[in-house]
């Protein structure tokens, strides 16, 4: 597949390969240069508000929460005096 740069240096990304990369409009790519290639990935970027979620402890946090849902490890909803019930009994106590 040739496609042409245009002004601006903007190029179409042919749609045989939007559709194998299941790209969508509003997607972000990256581009760089690989032994004389020019290579462009798809990549998610993330709000910096949002980073926390994706940082290693909370992603542990997550696999361990799926685990015990998979599992049977949970237990029924709890009104709101017994979820503060419950985060108090986790409290380090203070020294």
């Amino acid at each position: 597949m040739i496609t042409q740069i245009r002004e601006k240096a903007q190029i179409t990304i042919p749609k045989e390969i939007v559709k194998a990369m299941n790209l969508k409009t509003g997607d972000h790519i990256e581009f760089g240069v690989v032994d004389g290639n020019i290579v462009m990935k798809p990549v998610l970027v993330i709000p910096r508000e949002q980073a926390w979620f994706y940082t290693e402890e909370w992603q542990n946090g997550e696999r361990k929460a799926d685990a015990d849902i998979k599992h049977g490890r949970i237990t029924g909803e709890l009104d709101a005096s017994q979820a503060k019930a419950h985060l108090d009994s986790l409290k380090t106590p203070k020294l």
